[in-house]
């Protein structure tokens, strides 16, 4: 039988475990705890600082290949049925007068500025009916 004590941490719980424990202590004259003072101490793990700050949706290497995700590939017909499937609140299909008056640039102005313009007639038209009913509120 070796002379070496068992490590405490390879050794069962239990209450009986505590109470053997407490009475060979008494006995045990090179009892060693798994740690010790001696020990040097480990220094923080410090991670090497990047160039500059990466958002994950921007990362610095491009992906070459497209996300795979699980379960086989779609059959050419099942990619054009979810081509022409419809949602709520979604955009209109390529090609269609919708999607063309949606994304047309020279529209959006044209209406942005019809617009700016009759707010803009419609604020003078409450100043004067404003400076006609109060004359005090004129501003010179």
């Amino acid at each position: 039988m070796s002379s070496s004590a068992i490590p405490r941490f390879l050794l069962p719980r239990g209450q009986l475990y505590l109470r053997s424990l407490q009475t060979s202590r008494q006995f045990a004259v090179g009892l060693r705890h798994a740690s010790t003072s001696t020990a040097k101490p480990q220094k923080a793990r410090v991670l090497e600082q990047p160039d500059r700050f990466r958002a994950p949706s921007h990362p610095a290497r491009l992906r070459k290949k497209p996300k795979a995700y699980p379960g086989p590939a779609l059959s050419e017909y099942e990619v054009q049925a979810q081509k022409t499937k419809k949602y709520p609140h979604m955009m209109a299909p390529d090609g269609s007068f919708m999607h063309w008056f949606l994304t047309n640039r020279a529209i959006h102005t044209w209406i942005t500025l019809v617009r700016a313009l009759l707010a803009q007639t419609d604020r003078q038209s409450v100043r004067q009916k404003e400076s006609y009913t109060n004359p005090l509120s004129r501003q010179f």
